[in-house]
């Protein structure tokens, strides 16, 4: 996250800035209700525009901003909740395109002055006052069963194999997230869970080149050479330029003793394809 691109999410900067305003919605309801969060969103900016929860930030999103600037000397703090809940959404709201339309962790700062603000206004609310004890049951009830929720939340972030398991389970049709938590499954040296995900990664992109490889490389080091081989095979196949495929096929020709009169070529291709990428 953070890197820049030269595209914006909905293929114009109109359109963009427009369901951005939606996104600002998304954000403000996370801060009252922190429900139905995930590690990662995905939009379809434009197929998005006109539903229902777009169409309701649309109205309530310039609603609170008119209120901000109206209310600037008669309710300064409220003014300057709004505006600080804006200003630090502003940086990551795509005016210069990157890579994320949204990403929980943006609304850390922004949602600094929500909670001051929101505890001023319950707190000088004449109804809240007069109920007193009774208030603070109920406060204390939806304050565990929140922050229960933002813990849940927050512990799909404990660790990159978690993080990325969550992400695939959620998308189940996304191949990148499938082959990122066979990556991390991998790296635990964990192997039924890495083929797993690597061959769910293949069924949602036949044509996800990494999943390939990364599959024949696990059969590789679990000493599967024949079955590794049709997967380092195709990996070659989908990408041509992809190093790591050639390198794979030098070690099963070594190992097998099958093509040994290949190797020199593919380790020659192997060390073209990297050494160009190391010179950009």
């Amino acid at each position: 996250l953070g890197f820049i691109r030269t595209v914006y999410p909905g293929d114009s900067f109109w359109l963009t800035l427009v369901f951005t305003i939606r996104i600002y919605g998304d954000y403000l309801l996370s801060l009252l209700f922190p429900v139905q969060l995930s590690p990662y969103y995905i939009f379809a900016v434009k197929k998005k525009l006109l539903v229902w929860k777009s169409l309701v930030s649309y109205g309530v999103i310039p609603l609170l901003v008119f209120y901000g600037l109206k209310n600037w000397r008669a309710r300064p703090l409220h003014a300057f909740a709004v505006g600080w809940f804006v200003v630090f959404l502003l940086p990551v709201s795509n005016i210069i395109p990157i890579n994320t339309m949204r990403n929980d962790r943006f609304l850390y700062l922004p949602a600094v002055m929500f909670f001051p603000v929101f505890l001023v206004a319950v707190m000088n609310n004449p109804w809240i006052r007069s109920a007193g004890k009774k208030f603070m049951i109920y406060a204390g009830i939806l304050l565990i069963l929140f922050g229960g929720l933002t813990l849940r939340h927050i512990s799909t972030y404990g660790d990159s194999r978690t993080y990325w398991g969550h992400v695939a389970n959620l998308y189940p049709n996304w191949s990148d997230a499938q082959y990122e938590a066979g990556v991390q499954c991998w790296k635990s040296r964990d192997a039924d869970c890495a083929i797993g995900y690597y061959q769910k990664a293949i069924r949602a992109d036949g044509q996800n080149a990494l999943a390939w490889n990364n599959l024949g490389a696990v059969l590789i080091d679990l000493g599967n050479y024949s079955e590794a081989l049709p997967y380092v095979q195709k990996a070659s196949e989908i990408d041509p330029g992809y190093a790591d495929a050639y390198y794979n096929l030098a070690v099963l020709a070594d190992k097998t003793g099958q093509d040994r009169d290949r190797v020199q070529g593919w380790l020659e291709k192997y060390e073209e394809i990297t050494g160009a990428e190391s010179k950009k």
